[in-house]
């Protein structure tokens, strides 16, 4: 099975293709502002680094949040007109349980565990959701994806032993250090597996489509958390 994978909840624009739990072909950058711009010459770098044709894919999977709105229809719109393009089904995949399942998988995070995947939110909030982890790698749920803010999250994550990633966990960092009294046993994970990846959420779309979950394209939308707020122009209705 073939998938090809899109990732722009963050700040990595990524794409990759995936056969059979392997990855064929990765690309991605890390900068702002530029996924309108770069995800397509990203599509068609991995595509030809792969060898196999876009035709040829089982399906497309994509990071569909929380995250940044932009970023967030960006992508979506893109794998839309791809999947389209040759009739193939998309695979929506959560944007805070693919970064838990990359740091699992990657070893990162020793098990069992309890992980926090976090994102930069908005207004000084962060997208959250809690996963408990057990000996064997299997996830479930504690809660589901949250926009909150850091103090609220230390609430309710009380006196549990925590594992967070993403690239939100930098502003729990900076909030412990300054925190009084002290901040709930946190504990990060750093570098690449902290970082969201296309390689991941292709590899989750291809279990997603082993499982044979269809999607209608055409009513899928992104999954915001947070709504979104166009402010009007000063002096308007």
């Amino acid at each position: 099975m073939r998938i090809l994978g899109i990732e722009t909840a963050t700040v990595v624009c990524g794409v990759a293709v995936v056969e059979n739990g392997n990855v064929l072909s990765e690309s991605f950058l890390i900068e702002r502002n530029m996924h309108a711009e770069m995800l397509m010459d990203q599509v068609d770098r991995v595509i030809r680094g792969s060898g196999v044709g876009l035709a040829d894919m089982d399906g497309i999977a994509v990071s569909i949040g929380p995250g940044s709105f932009t970023g967030l229809r960006i992508g979506l719109s893109s794998a839309k007109g791809l999947a389209w393009g040759v009739d193939k089904p998309i695979v929506p995949i959560a944007t805070l349980r693919a970064l838990a399942v990359r740091g699992i998988e990657g070893c990162g995070i020793p098990l069992p565990a309890l992980v926090l995947p976090i994102l930069n939110a908005r207004q000084g909030e962060v997208y959250c959701q809690l996963f408990e982890v057990d000996e064997e790698g299997n996830i479930s749920e504690l809660w589901g994806p949250k926009a909150m803010s850091v103090q609220d999250l230390f609430r309710e994550v009380g006196e549990r032993e925590v594992i967070l990633t993403g690239e939100g966990a930098g502003a729990i960092r900076s909030e412990m250090e300054h925190r009084k009294p002290p901040a709930p046993r946190l504990s990060f994970l750093t570098g690449d597996l902290a970082r969201c990846s296309a390689a991941s959420i292709a590899l989750e779309g291809e279990r997603r489509l082993r499982e044979n979950c269809p999607v209608d394209i055409a009513s899928l939308e992104p999954l915001y958390i947070a709504e979104f707020h166009i402010k009007s122009p000063a002096g308007s209705a």
